[in-house]
Parts: structure tokens; sequence; C-alpha cells
């Protein structure tokens, strides 16, 4: 059973500037065409670092105790085989990406820093 509780919406207004400074980092890191790119990216990323503690903690919230392990669990292994099939699919990133002529490190290693 989900309820709501008056903390939903303290993390909620948490959750908006994190999912926001996450997203531009990650814009920012793939449009990036010199290593100045990828340190302004990483201060975007820096501030939005938290949201996956402001998501746990939501999860936490929402959640009934007897769920909680659940729950937890769940998130834990969707995230570990998105970023398992996110570095799984690197070789082919890498040969698109020389097939393509584009031969620099950067935008080769761009898709390993998932």
């Amino acid at each position: 059973m989900i309820y709501q509780s008056r903390l939903t919406s303290i993390f909620f207004i948490c959750l908006f500037p994190c999912n926001q400074a996450c997203s531009a980092g990650c814009l920012i890191r793939g449009l990036a065409s010199s290593p100045r790119g990828l340190l302004l990216a990483g201060c975007f990323l820096g501030v939005g670092v938290n949201l996956w503690m402001v998501v746990v903690a939501h999860l936490a919230d929402c959640n009934d105790r007897s769920r909680r392990s659940a729950v937890f669990s769940a998130f834990a292994v969707q995230e570990t085989t998105l970023r398992l099939l996110g570095k799984g699919l690197f070789p082919f990133w890498d040969y698109l990406v020389i097939r393509l002529g584009i031969r620099g490190t950067l935008p080769r290693y761009r898709c390993v820093q998932v």
C-alpha cells in the first residue's frame, strides 16, 4: 500500500533542481568538444549527484516498511542492468563512430562515461 506523507512534497522540491542539474550536465557532456566542456559538465553533474539519494529517499517515504526491501532491490537491479547494457554496447558504438570517420578519442569514449 502506497501512502502519502507530509514529506513527499519536500522530496519533489529537492528532486526538481537535482533532476534539472543532472539533465543539463548530461547534455553538456554529450555536446562537449573539449576537456573544458567536460569540466563544465562535471560541475552540473556534481550538483545533480544527489538525484539518486533523493530518489531513494522518495522510495523509502512512499512505501511501507514491509515492501522497502523489494523496492530497493528492484531499483538496484534496474540501475545495474541499464549500466551493464550501456557498457556492453560500447564495442558497437566504437565501431560505428570509427566507421563514420570520427577518429578523436573524446567522441569514441563518451559512451563509457555513462
